[in-house]
């Protein structure tokens, strides 16, 4: 890894309405929670070129992982410029992601959908949600879409800039 320092929906239902295979996106960032993390006014994550995904974990390295259905935060690059205009500070990390994808509409993708990001496979689990912790650090309402959260179903190497694809 190359670390580089970054300063209530309802769940997902029907079937895709992407063609499978169909080359949607790409990875536009990548961060992570390091062990041992001291909580502090903002979410403390690190910024990488490039991770490693690992299949019923996460990212390596990720304080986060391990969860069985949210080992993954995913967030599209579309929808900053609005949340940064309703005042969200939307830097890398600063919305509780750790992967944003460019060019993948998660409204059309429905829950237990596989996508190819780089060489590992994950699978959507639910739309995320904001917690307690994400309102805090805002300081702005969680009842904005963030994204969905996936488990990691087939372990391998993400880099910036790779597809991101249904499967």
């Amino acid at each position: 890894m190359t670390p580089a320092r970054a300063s209530g929906s309802p769940a997902l239902s029907g079937p895709p309405r992407i063609e499978q295979g169909q080359p949607v996106g790409e990875i536009v960032g990548i961060c992570y929670k390091p062990a041992g993390a001291v909580r502090g006014p903002q979410f403390d994550r690190i910024a990488l070129e490039r991770g490693l995904l690992i299949a019923d974990y996460g990212l390596d390295g990720d304080a986060k992982g391990g969860h069985p259905e949210r080992q993954l935060n995913l967030l599209d690059a579309e929808s900053l410029p609005t949340l940064a205009g309703q005042g969200y500070d939307v830097t890398l990390g600063q919305m509780g992601e750790q992967i944003r994808l460019r060019g993948i509409d998660f409204s059309a993708l429905a829950e237990g959908t596989r996508l190819r990001l780089g060489a590992a496979v994950v699978e959507i689990t639910s739309r995320r949600n904001g917690c307690a912790r994400f309102e805090a650090v805002q300081g702005l309402p969680r009842s904005v879409p963030l994204g969905v959260m996936a488990r990691v179903v087939e372990s391998g190497e993400i880099r910036l800039g790779d597809a991101a694809e249904p499967i």
